[in-house]
């Protein structure tokens, strides 16, 4: 069957990470961030508890605060002030928080390897194609990749992008592929390891070309940097990580994103068995309903919508009272609990 598996920060909640609404107090909690970066988060809050008088936003939710950074950058981009952009700076500090897993809980004695194996089936198929698996995800971590890596997949991540290897942070395998055959991987929010290469631009030549010559410059692609361990310790990022925040037209700001949201949709297109874990269609993220349904009104081979949460059932009546239509409620069915504490396997 062709499962599309999508993930939210539920399941790596697993390894110790925190979910959007968690993000803050885990950072204020923390003994490995500086001072004066917990002072500026608890500014940005502040500041968007000013702003509940002009638009209602959880000031305790990552997600709509970095939309808010987003913003400040974008419109205010030809007045550059003094000190780190907000936005930039308050990426580098998410990096900083999830590339800190829990590495007890990875340990066999807990239990959570088992856990995985016996998710995507205890009999781990090397071959498993992107026409079997696709999988989806709004997560920044590189939990997913990194474990199915150690089950003997390495997922295929669209468009174009180089592996940078610090010789000081090497892991031992490479955790994607560019084998198109291999079980797809769509992140759609970005990730803590991409980053953009401010050199690498490729010249276009333009006909008729009335400004800045004959040619224009414009950014190749993204580069795609492995870490170390999951990167715990003391790895250094290169560059401030590539992610966007839930805006409404979060995959037309930058082109790399386009290739990554339209992989997604074809994966949509073709699914007959859609798996839901962790993610509970946050109010915040609007864009993600209508990129479900313009991707999956013309599927009429789905069977079954599967929502695995501790709350699936409130997730599910929350789903049938919103907008969404009959062809996707329909099929709605509510796996309660912690994906690591059910029985459930993704891959039939």
């Amino acid at each position: 069957m062709n499962t599309v598996l999508f993930l939210g920060a539920g399941f790596s909640r697993a390894w110790g990470l925190p979910v959007m609404q968690e993000f803050f107090q885990h950072a204020k909690d923390s003994d490995y961030l500086k001072q004066d970066d917990k002072e500026f988060l608890r500014e940005l809050q502040s500041k968007a508890q000013k702003g509940v008088s002009m638009l209602q936003v959880r000031h305790n939710n990552l997600e709509e605060i970095l939309s808010f950074c987003l913003a400040s950058k974008t419109f205010n981009a030809g007045y550059p002030n003094q000190g780190d952009n907000e936005y930039d700076r308050l990426c580098n500090i998410l990096q900083e928080v999830y590339r800190r897993i829990d590495i007890k809980k990875w340990q066999e004695e807990d239990g959570l390897l088992d856990n995985i194996k016996r998710l995507f089936g205890i009999e781990i198929d090397s071959k498993l194609t992107t026409n079997e698996l696709s999988i989806i995800t709004t997560n920044y971590d590189v939990m997913i990749e990194f474990i199915l890596s150690k089950l003997g997949w390495h997922c295929y991540l669209p468009g174009e992008w180089d592996a940078v290897v610090d010789e000081k942070h090497t892991m031992s395998d490479q955790m994607c592929s560019d084998n198109k055959t291999h079980p797809l991987l769509c992140k759609l929010h970005g990730s803590l390891n991409w980053y953009f290469e401010p050199n690498d631009v490729v010249k276009f030549q333009v006909e008729n070309a009335i400004l800045g010559g004959d040619y224009i410059e414009e950014p190749l692609h993204h580069k795609h940097i492995y870490l170390p361990k999951v990167s715990f310790g003391n790895y250094k990022p290169i560059s401030t990580p590539l992610i966007v925040p839930p805006t409404l037209f979060k995959m037309q700001t930058i082109p790399t994103f386009r290739v990554i949201w339209n992989e997604a949709g074809k994966a949509l297109e073709e699914a007959e068995k859609l798996v839901f874990i962790g993610f509970s269609f946050p109010e915040s993220d609007t864009y993600i309903r209508y990129f479900l349904a313009a991707n999956l009104f013309e599927n009429v081979d789905l069977r079954t919508i599967e929502i695995v949460d501790p709350n699936a059932e409130k997730i599910c009546g929350r789903i049938k009272d919103s907008n969404f239509g009959i062809h996707f409620t329909s099929r709605l069915r509510p796996i309660e609990g912690k994906w690591e504490e059910t029985d459930y396997c993704v891959v039939d």
